[in-house]
């Protein structure tokens, strides 16, 4: 994870996702060209529980699963067309939404329980 100052205070940003994912993916990331934007399609519900694992860890901002997305790449490699590729791309942006969304869900379920 690396550090972002900002107005005074240490924010903690997210990296190393590929790594990551591949806890939840296994070898497949491993020599693949995509590394793990390719889970955006194949394995969204990993790319989510990676997103999580960062929030959970501590990380203040979480970045989208896109490192290696491109619309050349999603065309020669997954056989996605143009537009094709340009939705996977915005459901990168999606699934990272999602996993902060139950994050924030999961924060106040505890903030719950701790209530008298």
């Amino acid at each position: 994870m690396s550090l972002l100052h900002l107005k005074g205070r240490v924010l903690v940003k997210s990296g190393g996702f590929s790594t990551q994912l591949a806890k939840h993916v296994g070898d497949k990331i491993v020599g693949d060209l995509l590394r793990g934007s390719r889970f955006d399609k194949e394995n969204p519900e990993a790319v989510t529980q990676t997103h999580l694992d960062f929030l959970e860890f501590g990380a203040d901002i979480i970045v989208t699963n896109t490192y290696q997305s491109s619309v050349e790449g999603f065309t020669k490699h997954l056989n996605l067309t143009k537009e094709e590729s340009i939705d996977l791309m915005r459901e990168s942006v999606k699934l990272a939404m999602q996993a902060k969304n139950k994050y924030l869900e999961r924060l106040k379920d505890c903030n719950r329980h701790k209530e008298p």
